[in-house]
């Protein structure tokens, strides 16, 4: 988990450092693939902060992907929260379908299972 906001670390920087320590940590000391789980950012409205939101999505995104393209230990990622219109309640970490950030999350995912339909999971006889 990571939450820069209630960390009081909300910039980006911060969570770059987090993430690809702990990317090294579980790649040299356990031998071990990584999945980026509970991210996100607070919001306090819908039309203030959706960027900022935004910001913090691509920068995990990009990390992911690069990762695996490279082949190292991030292997993927689960953001936080995913509610419907029923439930919306500013100041907080969900995103819905009609959000910005939802779209991002749509692409990100379309660029994982490309590069996983790129890759054999097991040993492959040709």
């Amino acid at each position: 988990h990571i939450w820069p906001d209630t960390w009081e670390r909300p910039e980006e920087s911060f969570q770059r450092s987090w993430i690809l320590t702990h990317m090294r940590e579980a790649e040299e000391e356990l031998g071990k693939p990584l999945v980026l789980e509970e991210f996100g950012k607070s919001i306090k409205s819908y039309e203030d902060g959706i960027e900022a939101r935004n910001q913090v999505y691509r920068s995990a995104h990009e990390l992911v992907e690069e990762s695996v393209r490279k082949n190292r230990g991030l292997k993927g990622s689960i953001f936080w929260n995913w509610e419907t219109d029923l439930i919306r309640s500013p100041g907080s970490y969900e995103i819905n379908n009609g959000d910005s950030t939802f779209e991002l999350v749509k692409e990100h995912a379309r660029r994982m299972n490309e590069m996983s339909a790129q890759k054999c999971s097991f040993r492959c006889e040709v």
